[in-house]
């Protein structure tokens, strides 16, 4: 679950963030076979200057070097202008622009004076990683929008393996094995 604040400071819903912003969302990193992926930890909505600021994070460490792409005006039809990404699996475009973070981890993209939903963002890595999307800046303010997306390479949770003898494990292999009696029945076995 990604944390989401408002221009003060007040914690935010997903609902909340896509209705105030024009449908900006954050996106799951598709992390089958992972073991760790970059996860959209934080958005904060600010006001000011026409930057959109993307910031990775090992744990508390900040990502140095770290490329990170922003893409527009959409992610299924990005603009022929921009250059095409690296293959990656992990891509959720074709075309972008790639910064890498400064020492602090942090990056950030001019955006000019382009107001509206067009932006897209990820970390590009071999891990997977989140997406904040249709982001950008609110017209008729003084910039305001959901412009510092934080992303943190964290571990894919794995549901441990229950402990012999557990009894959600003997409930369980009972379904399992009811519904196989059941399935072998209809098949005539």
């Amino acid at each position: 679950m990604t944390d989401i604040f408002d221009i003060d400071g007040t914690p935010r819903t997903a609902a909340w963030l896509a209705q105030a912003y024009d449908g900006c969302m954050a996106l799951p990193a598709n992390t089958a076979g992972a073991s760790e992926y970059w996860k959209l930890a934080a958005v904060y909505c600010t006001t000011g200057p026409a930057v959109l600021k993307a910031e990775a994070r090992r744990g508390v460490t900040p990502a140095a070097n770290q490329p990170i792409v922003l893409s527009w005006p959409s992610l299924a039809e990005p603009s022929e202008h921009l250059l095409p990404l690296p293959p990656s699996p992990h891509n959720w475009a074709t075309r972008g622009v790639i910064q890498r973070t400064e020492a602090s981890g942090v990056t950030g993209f001019g955006l000019g004076s382009t107001f509206g939903p067009f932006y897209s963002t990820w970390v590009l890595s071999s891990a997977p990683s989140d997406c904040l999307t249709k982001t950008g800046m609110k017209g008729s303010t003084e910039h305001a929008g959901p412009l510092h997306a934080v992303f943190v390479l964290t571990p894919v949770n794995v549901e441990p393996d229950p402990a012999p003898g557990d009894p959600l494990i003997l409930v369980t292999l009972a379904r399992i094995e009811a519904r196989l009696n059941a399935l072998a029945a209809h098949l005539g076995a």
